[in-house]
């Protein structure tokens, strides 16, 4: 319980971005958040969960750094349409479409890895590769 007293307090409103670097404890408290991670297995849990907890790796391999969490500025590719992304993530990339009732959009998502499209309100249409 008391590592709350060594994390940083974020409050962000919509459309704000945090870029955790490898090996930083993060959490949220309250709200909805998109969070993206890389392909890795060294998802190490710290307390607050009944899941196992590796104390002794936790405490290795953090980073015991202090300041303000990194932000990404998103881009804007046109309007309606964010793109968060950072020098560091060769991983992945976020881009926010935002769409009014009744409009359609075409969109080709980066070819270099998985992509995933989901609706945060209303409702709509997604196509793959043809595939609805």
């Amino acid at each position: 319980i008391f590592s709350v007293f060594f994390l940083n307090f974020v409050e962000m409103t919509v459309g704000d971005c945090l870029y955790m670097p490898q090996n930083t404890p993060h959490a949220y408290l309250s709200g909805d958040i998109v969070e993206c991670m890389a392909c890795s297995d060294n998802v190490v849990r710290g307390g607050l969960t009944p899941k196992f907890k590796d104390l002794d790796v936790l405490c290795e391999m953090l980073v015991y750094k202090g300041g303000t969490p990194p932000s990404i500025t998103p881009e804007t590719i046109e309007p309606g349409m964010l793109l968060y992304s950072h020098a560091e993530l060769d991983e992945f990339q976020v881009t926010h479409i935002q769409l009014k009732r009744g409009r359609t959009k075409r969109f080709c998502f980066s070819g270099q890895g998985p992509s995933l499209g989901f609706a945060w309100r209303g409702i709509g249409l997604l196509t793959v590769s043809d595939e609805k």
